[in-house]
């Protein structure tokens, strides 16, 4: 049963502010100069050239605002590629 006041699960546009808000936070990047499809892209890949330790800051940041915890495996298997992976991941794990 959900506790009065705390709020089970993200919407996708609430989990993709947070995110934009995290990139922004965190990278010091300007989410409104980014390319329309920006979400899909890749981030080790070449668009956001992000290295394996941005990911480690992005996967604290995203643990801490969205009151998650993600496992190893989800990293593993490729849901924590992009920030549209990463949206998923975070809308199917807050509403366990």
């Amino acid at each position: 049963m959900e506790k009065l006041g705390v709020k089970k699960g993200y919407s996708i546009e609430e989990i993709k502010e947070k995110l934009e808000n995290i990139m922004e936070d965190r990278f010091e990047i300007n989410i409104d100069k980014l390319k329309v499809d920006y979400f899909k892209e890749n981030l080790l890949g070449s668009y956001f050239r992000f290295k394996a330790r941005d990911l480690v800051y992005i996967l604290i940041d995203v643990e801490e605002v969205f009151k998650i915890s993600i496992e190893k495996e989800e990293i593993i298997n490729g849901n924590f590629k992009s920030l549209e992976s990463i949206s998923k991941l975070i809308n199917r794990i807050s509403f366990l």
